[in-house]
């Protein structure tokens, strides 16, 4: 059981990072657009 969380913890953790990575892309791409706009 204790395995699975650790599994689970390490999942989600990843999925943060990648959403955070993601949202800040994406926020520089909007500021750019703007920035051109």
């Amino acid at each position: 059981m204790l395995l699975y969380s650790e599994f689970w913890q390490q999942c989600i953790e990843n999925l943060y990072a990648v959403f955070d990575a993601v949202l800040g892309k994406g926020l520089i791409y909007l500021r750019e657009i703007d920035g051109a706009l």
